[in-house]
């Protein structure tokens, strides 16, 4: 997880939170102004704040990319801008071309579960995130999103199916971990949350996530 230089803008994404992402998708493009993750982070961020020229930039750099699968989010994007401003045809126009493109990845639907997950409307993300998942189970991204969709619609018990299934990939993740101390702190289990906090801290003493919900469940037990 450390080597990826995406691993933090993952874990952004994952988190769902909007500041959070925000941060660290402008760091990365400091550091790699063509970074797709980012571009699309910041992409989706001016879609759904409605500044579509903004977003429009952003998917036009992403079709400069010679890759399918990438090239698919830029149409995609532009088709959520013309749509909209109402301009029906060039929506329907870009969908095509996105699906064209997409045919034979996820691209597509991991993204818009995303999309819908950042504007709190859960069924579309888990509906858009079971697309994915239904080809590849084992799309770490996909789960995490489908978890964090689960939690926000109050399936306490779905997210934490969702959570064991990233574990049983990626047992190295602090962030799943994490998110059971959650789910457990939900539930008033503070020792059970102190437990799922620690592990993560193990893989990554340096996790703030963690160390905060750690330590308000410290002060709380004083």
């Amino acid at each position: 997880m450390e080597g990826d230089p995406n691993h933090r803008l993952l874990a952004a994404i994952e988190s769902g939170n909007r500041k959070f992402l925000r941060i660290e998708a402008l760091r990365r493009l400091s550091e790699e102004p063509e970074n797709f993750y980012a571009l699309c982070s910041v992409a989706f961020e001016h879609l759904a704040d409605g500044r579509l020229e903004e977003c429009e930039q952003c998917a036009r750099t992403i079709l400069s990319r010679d890759s399918d699968e990438e090239s698919s989010m830029g149409w995609y994007l532009l088709s959520r801008c013309a749509h909209a401003r109402n301009e029906m045809a060039e929506a329907v126009t870009c969908v095509y071309r996105a699906f064209g493109l997409a045919f034979n990845c996820n691209w597509y639907f991991s993204w818009a579960a995303l999309y819908h997950l950042v504007r709190k409307e859960y069924p579309l993300a888990l509906s858009f995130a079971n697309k994915v998942l239904r080809q590849d189970p084992e799309d770490v991204m996909t789960l995490g999103i489908q978890a964090l969709a689960a939690y926000l619609d109050g399936g306490i018990l779905a997210t934490e199916e969702h959570l064991d299934s990233i574990l049983a990939i990626e047992p190295e993740n602090p962030v799943p971990y994490h998110y059971r101390g959650r789910l457990e702190q939900e539930r008033k289990r503070h020792d059970r949350a102190r437990f799922w906090f620690g592990k993560a801290l193990e893989l990554e003493p340096e996790f703030l996530w963690s160390q905060q919900a750690l330590s308000t469940l410290e002060t709380r037990a004083d």
